[in-house]
């Protein structure tokens, strides 16, 4: 599914991160080497955002997603964090 897009109000860098974010959220840690490429892509945007919450996120999810045991769940829970902050349907 494509990702979704930020809201009104929603944090400048949302418009960035979403959609890796969401490639995370939904599958991309199942190719190892997508996962890592995706997972920089992540870290580059939230080192660039000025949003600390949706910063810290992402670098959460990155982290989550690029390590060897990835946990489904925990990303999960970190995406339902990027929904709120970035105002998602």
């Amino acid at each position: 599914p494509p990702a979704p897009v930020p809201g009104p109000g929603a944090p400048e860098g949302c418009a960035d991160l979403v959609e890796p974010l969401h490639r995370l959220a939904t599958g991309a840690y199942a190719d190892p080497e997508a996962a890592e490429a995706t997972a920089e892509e992540a870290r580059r945007l939230a080192d660039a955002t000025d949003d600390n919450a949706l910063s810290a996120v992402a670098r959460r999810m990155s982290g989550l997603a690029a390590g060897p045991d990835v946990d489904p769940a925990a990303l999960a829970a970190e995406w339902d964090q990027v929904r709120q902050i970035c105002v998602l349907d």
